[in-house]
C-alpha cells in the first residue's frame, strides 16, 4: 500500500487597505500643527502622487486643483480641515500577515521597541515610522516595533502575529515573490 501526502502551505496574506492614499481634506500638517518636511514643486495631483508613491521617505502628498505639490516626509500625521482647497493624501502601508513571532532570517529577534499599544495603533505606527520594516502583535497589546534584520515569522509561537511592511509600488510583483516554505514563512519587500 502506498500513501500519498501533500501538505500545502498557504502564502502570507497581504494587507494593502483598499487604496495607495487615504484622503484627508485641508493641507498636511505635523501633530503640532506645523508644515512639516516636505518639498514643493508644480505638478498634476496624479504626477505628484506618482512622486510620493516611488519616494520611500514620501509619507503623504498635498495638492489642489492647481497644479500645487508637496511630497512630505515623516512627522506628516494629519490635515487641517480649517484651511479649504487642499488635499492632504497620506499614503496608506500594505503589510503582510505572517502566523508567530517576528524574527531575522537566522531565527533571531532582531532590534526593536516594545509600546503597550492594540494592533490597530501598533499599526499606524509602524505605518508611519521609516526605520520599522515591522510590528509583531501579541498578547495585552503587545507591540513590537521591528527596525531592519527582520523578515520573517516564527509559526511556532503561539498568540502572535508578524506584519512585514511591504512597499505598495507593484503588489502583484510583491505578491508572486513571496515564497512560503513549509513551517518558514517568508516574505520579502519588492521595490
Amino acid at each position: 500500500t502506498t500513501t500519498t501526502t501533500t501538505t500545502t502551505t498557504a502564502a502570507p496574506s497581504f494587507i494593502p487597505g483598499t487604496a495607495t492614499f487615504g484622503e484627508l481634506t485641508g493641507p498636511c500638517r505635523t501633530s503640532i500643527g506645523g508644515a512639516g518636511d516636505f518639498t514643493a514643486m508644480e505638478a498634476a495631483p496624479a504626477v505628484c502622487e506618482r512622486s510620493c508613491l516611488v519616494d520611500d521617505a514620501c509619507v503623504a502628498y498635498e495638492s489642489n486643483k492647481a497644479n500645487h505639490c508637496e511630497l512630505h516626509r515623516a512627522g506628516t500625521t494629519r490635515a487641517e480641515p480649517s484651511i479649504g482647497g487642499f488635499w492632504c493624501w497620506m499614503k496608506q502601508i500594505g503589510f503582510s500577515e505572517l502566523p508567530g513571532a517576528c524574527r531575522t532570517a537566522t531565527f533571531g529577534g532582531g532590534s526593536f521597541d516594545v509600546v503597550t499599544v492594540d494592533a490597530v495603533e501598533c499599526r499606524a505606527r509602524c505605518g508611519m515610522d521609516v526605520n520599522c520594516v515591522g510590528f509583531e502583535a501579541g498578547p495585552q497589546d503587545r507591540c513590537e516595533l521591528h527596525r531592519a534584520g527582520t523578515v520573517r515569522s516564527d509559526p511556532n509561537v503561539n498568540g502572535y502575529t508578524c506584519f512585514l511592511k511591504v512597499t505598495l509600488q507593484d503588489p502583484v510583483a510583491f505578491l508572486s515573490a513571496v515564497e512560503p516554505h513549509e513551517n518558514e514563512p517568508l516574505a520579502r519587500t519588492v521595490a
